[in-house]
This record gives structure tokens, C-alpha cells and sequence, in this order.
């Protein structure tokens, strides 16, 4: 395991192809709600910092429980944009760098969106949103194998990133509007406000301060709020990283006519392991559409040519995914992505100052590839929903009610470390285990017995559907990895299929004896 210094964090590379590069996306236009830092006069009990999907989600809990809130984002989320490209809109939301990159949406993301905005899932459905079933509906290649294609009941749902920000986004502000709690500005805030080591308020632009209860950081990859902390002679929370220096390349095509019709898959998967490090997927989005990614770890990735992709889609060990490559028009550039690693700032672990939280991306990024991120960020607002109402069940005065947002990030951080860390540990684990992979702390890789427990599993699933369902509520984020190994219907497989695994009985006691814990 290589250890790496993070003092070169350098902004993700993209590229594109010459023979695409105009063809242009549906135009999305947002109404203005306030703009340029003009705030009216009211003053707001908590400031939302980040308009992303964890800001706007944030801000939605916080307008039904307090009076007034106040969302700040400095790139474009309410102008009217007429024309757009797929690579201007990744320069219009700077503050979200991989907005242009493939998303699957995990259910335990579906399922907390429609906790947090009552029946979104059926809405997305209905506005062009793909209704799958993610036994059913998936064509999986992984370890030598295929999976089964069986009914599971775990419903996902097909649709790009910007398309769920854009749903979040029109919910979030048509409700804010009708109730005149929330208020959107553009701008940036350049400074936290402090009395003593608290935090007070922030300083926009322009030289607009703002007292409140409660600042939250949404910010996501770009936060500098460990910077602040330290700056103001705090102690800077601990920063893990994980890099497993995988490459890929990404961009959108349209289904080829009538494919809906003729084949019982929508969504491909196409891996390696154990011993290959490339792997693709197609995720199918509205308009009949595919979310295109390829990716190698530890190598250059595909070229981003028309050309290069195609001929990195045919080293896959199954051709599914290159012969249906070859029937599909391409929508967007070939675009390069190398910012795939995972890393948590550890808030947890300091005396969170009063009047600080932090949610979403600017406490934990994963590797893009698992498709975990949104999930982990909307069930963190769910579980800030959670602890603001019982926070604020007994609070009866004004000034009650303002000692509890003052002290939340306190109660909070520890409560989202917890929430976060079966999905840091599943994204990490599975980055863990490639000798290319580095970090900036050490790190254990996974032990022998960790691996063969991986490949009893999988071994498993690809012949038992019930297993393989099993492993997709634990990576879809919607069960614990302990469910695995207490549901009597799954041992009996696991236990065969570790019959067929292990090399000796010591092997056999050591899965055993790891899986009871």
C-alpha cells in the first residue's frame, strides 16, 4: 500500500472528441429567485451554504422547522440558460465538477428522496425517469460469471445526475416559495463570523454580514471549512484519503430503435475481477438514453476518441456492452474523468464549534464508479431531519429554539460519522484491495480471509438469485453487510459455495468464525 502526500490536489481532467463536440442537450431555464447577494431584509435563522443536492435537500428540512432560511450558491442554479452544451454545463456548475459524469441513483437514494419529497420517485417516473428493477432489469458480468436476471422487487430508477438535481431543485424552491421561508442568493461567502470559537454568521460578498443560529456547509468538494477552522486557530479536522488512481472515460448515446422491445436489460454491467482491472456500465436514463462509462484502475483508461472507446469496450471479457456500442449514436463528447478517490474529513472527531455543521460532500466524496455518493448524501439529510425535529421537540421559546440550532453540528457530526460509514467502508474495502491504490494515512488492505469471504459471495450470487438480491440491498446502501450472513436463506448457498472455495478446513473455520461477528 502507497501512501501519497495531498498537497497536489489538482481539479479533474476532462477532454473531449472533435467529431461531437457541438451537439447539444435540451436546454433546462430556472426562474430567478434573488441574485447578485441582494438579500432582503429579513434575517434568517440558518444559512445553507451550497446549492447541490445536499444543500437543497438541507435547506427543504430546515424552511418546514424554522422561519426563515437562507441558501447561498454562487454558481448559475435560477438563470435562464437558452442553449446549452454537455461540457457547458459542467463550466456552469463549477461548484459540482462531476455533474457531466454517470450517476446510478442507489435505491437507499430513491428511498430517502421520496422521504425527504413525498412521491419522487413516482413523479421522476412520470416526467421520463425509467421504472427498473435492479434483479430484473440488469445484465451483471462479473468474476467469470453472470448473475441472474430475476425478479427482485428492489425498484431503482434510470435517470441522469442533472436530472435528479433539476427535480430536487424545482420541489425545493416551488415549496420554499409557497411557504416564504427559504431564500436563494447567488454569491459566495468569503468568511465565517466569530465570537470567541463560535460561529456567528457568515460575510458574503460585497461586505454583507449575516448573524444567525446556524451556518451549513454544502459546499461539497470545493469546502474550505477545515481551512477556516484551522485559520481561526481551530484544530484542523483529520482529512482520509483513499486513491485507487482509476482512469475512465464517459458520455451519453442513445439506445439503439426498439431496444426496449427486444432485450429483457436496461442497465449493463461489465467487470474484470477478480484478477482484470477494467470494467464499464451502461446506466439508462430519460429519453432513452445511456449513461456510457469505461474505466481501468491503475492505467491510462480509454482514449478519448470515438475510436479509442470503442476499442476499450471490446477488451471487456464479455462483448455485450461492445456490440451494442456499435449500434448506438453518440449525444456527447468523450469526456476523461481521473478525480475518483474517496476521502473524509473526520468532523467527528474535533469540538465541532457552535453555530457549524457539515453534511454531503464536504464530509465524505466516494469513488464515483459505486454509485454510492447521492445515496450517502440524501440519507444524511434524512437523518438531519430526524435529529433537528427531536432536538427541537422540547424546545418551546425562541431563544430554546436558537440554543438548539446553535449546538446541532455538535450533536450532528457524530451521529452522520456513524450514518456514513457503511458506505465509506464498502467504497474503501473494494479500493483497498488493488496494489495501485494510495493513501495519505495508513491503511490495512483487505486480509486473505476478507477476500475469500468476496469471492464465496460472488461465487454464491451468480448462482443463487436470493444471495445476489441480498448484495444488492447491501451496495444499493438499503441493508448492512450483517444481513448477508443472518438471513437463513442465504447461509445454506454461502456455505456451499465456500465448500467450493476454500483450500483447507482452517479456511472454512476462519469464514465461519468472521462471519459470525
Amino acid at each position: 500500500m502507497k501512501t501519497l502526500s495531498l498537497a497536489n490536489r489538482s481539479a479533474p481532467h476532462l477532454a473531449i472528441t472533435q467529431s461531437t463536440r457541438n451537439l447539444r442537450i435540451k436546454p433546462r431555464v430556472y426562474t430567478s429567485v434573488c441574485v447578485n447577494c441582494k438579500l432582503s431584509t429579513s434575517t434568517p435563522d440558518v444559512v445553507v451554504v451550497g446549492g447541490g443536492i445536499a444543500g437543497l435537500l438541507a435547506a427543504n428540512v430546515f424552511s418546514k422547522q424554522v422561519d426563515k432560511v437562507l441558501l447561498v450558491e454562487k454558481d448559475d442554479i435560477n438563470g435562464s440558460v437558452e442553449s446549452e452544451t454537455f461540457q457547458q454545463t459542467a463550466r456552469r456548475r463549477r461548484g459540482v465538477p462531476h455533474i457531466a459524469q454517470p450517476h446510478q441513483l442507489v435505491i437507499g437514494a430513491v428511498q430517502a428522496l421520496d422521504t425527504l419529497l413525498p412521491n419522487f420517485r413516482a413523479e421522476a417516473i412520470a416526467a421520463g425517469g425509467l421504472d427498473l428493477d435492479l434483479g430484473k432489469h440488469v445484465f451483471y458480468y462479473d468474476y467469470n460469471g453472470y448473475f441472474p436476471r430475476e425478479v427482485s422487487g428492489l425498484k431503482g430508477l434510470g435517470v441522469s445526475r442533472r436530472f435528479v438535481e433539476e427535480r430536487i431543485r424545482d420541489r425545493v424552491l416551488k415549496e420554499g416559495k409557497e411557504s416564504g421561508t427559504l431564500e436563494v442568493i447567488g454569491g459566495k461567502v468569503e468568511k465565517f463570523l466569530w465570537e470567541g470559537n463560535d460561529v456567528k454568521g457568515v460575510k458574503l460578498c460585497e461586505n454583507r454580514e449575516i448573524h444567525i443560529s446556524l451556518v451549513v456547509d454544502a459546499t461539497g468538494r470545493s469546502s474550505d471549512t477545515a481551512t477556516k477552522l484551522a485559520e481561526h486557530n481551530l484544530p484542523r479536522p483529520r482529512l482520509v484519503c483513499v486513491n485507487p488512481n482509476v482512469a475512465s472515460a464517459s458520455r451519453i448515446v442513445k439506445m439503439p430503435k426498439d431496444f426496449e422491445k427486444n432485450h429483457d436489460w436496461l442497465l449493463l454491467v461489465c467487470k474484470s475481477q477478480p484478477n482484470g482491472k477494467r470494467g464499464g456500465t451502461l446506466l439508462p436514463t430519460e429519453n432513452g438514453r445511456w449513461q456510457v462509462t469505461l474505466a481501468e484502475i491503475g492505467g491510462d483508461g480509454p482514449e478519448n476518441t470515438d475510436e479509442g472507446f470503442l476499442e476499450f469496450a471490446k477488451s471487456l471479457p464479455d462483448q455485450t456492452m461492445y456490440n451494442i456500442l456499435k449500434q448506438c449514436e453518440p449525444v456527447t463528447p468523450v469526456m476523461k474523468y481521473l478525480a475518483m478517490r474517496n476521502e473524509m474529513i473526520c468532523y467527528h472527531e474535533i469540538d465541532m464549534p457552535r453555530g457549524l455543521l457539515a453534511i454531503g460532500d464536504s464530509v465524505m466524496r466516494l469513488n464515483a464508479l459505486y454509485g454510492q455518493g447521492i445515496g450517502a448524501s440524501s440519507q444524511s439529510v434524512v437523518l438531519l431531519k430526524q435529529t433537528l425535529s427531536r432536538a427541537l421537540k422540547d424546545a418551546t421559546s425562541e431563544s430554546e429554539r436558537k440554543q438548539v440550532l446553535n449546538t446541532l453540528g455538535a450533536t450532528f457530526q457524530p451521529l452522520l460519522a456513524k450514518n456514513l460509514m457503511p458506505a465509506w467502508n464498502l467504497a474503501t474495502k473494494a479500493d483497498l484491495k488493488y496494489p495501485t491504490t494510495t493513501t495519505n494515512v495508513p491503511l490495512d488492505p483487505p486480509s486473505s480471509t476478507d477476500k475469500l469471504i468476496t469471492d464465496t459471495l460472488l461465487t454464491a450470487a451468480q448462482s443463487n438469485a436470493i444471495v445476489y438480491h441480498r448484495l444488492l440491498e447491501v451496495a444499493h446502501l438499503t441493508a448492512p453487510p450483517s444481513k448477508l450472513f443472518t438471513d437463513a436463506r442465504t447461509w445454506v448457498p454461502l456455505m456451499r459455495a465456500a465448500a467450493q472455495q476454500v483450500a483447507s478446513p482452517a479456511d472454512a473455520s476462519r469464514i465461519a468464525k468472521t462471519t459470525a461477528k
